[in-house]
């Protein structure tokens, strides 16, 4: 009897973790709790505004990554299933105009992919992946909005 609840214990546990592993819905997270638990962190980190000190992203996540993959609105299907080297979509379309997508992937499999919308605006450094280590943002733009800027590293 003790067995049986232990299984069916370690099951159901199971089951949560691969759920929660998993990209839902529209191919991309936005309303999963580690979806939403970033977003609130990014909003938080934009409207302190534009003071020129960056944040590591990995200070922001709870979860295990090692890089992330950075694609704007217009970003066409394709691409980002060919720049992160594993099918998100599998099909074609581009993301919405308003949209900023975050990938992260560990030891190259996709464990988040997450759509980030206004009011938290990404803008895109020189190049589409960042390693954790260097994977970085800093708050800007009074004129147009905040906005966070990725660039490599933490500038102090």
């Amino acid at each position: 009897m003790d067995i049986r609840r232990g299984l069916a214990t370690v099951l159901a546990l199971l089951s949560v973790v691969l759920g929660a592993c998993t990209i839902t819905g529209e191919d991309y997270e936005t309303d999963t709790p580690v979806a939403k638990h970033l977003r609130e962190r990014l909003e938080r980190f934009s409207r302190e505004g534009p003071d020129g000190k960056g944040r590591r992203l990995a200070d922001l996540t709870d979860f295990a990554w090692d890089t992330v993959y950075h694609f704007g609105g217009n970003d066409r299907y394709e691409r980002v299933d060919a720049v992160v080297g594993e099918t998100i979509f599998g099909r074609d379309g581009l993301l919405p105009d308003d949209f900023e997508l975050l990938v992260f992937t560990r030891d190259k499999h996709v464990v988040h992919a997450i759509g980030i919308l206004p009011p938290v605006y990404l803008e895109g450094g020189k190049r589409d992946s960042y390693q954790r280590a260097q994977a970085a943002l800093t708050a800007g733009g009074e004129d147009s909005g905040p906005y966070l800027l990725f660039f490599p590293g933490v500038r102090r």
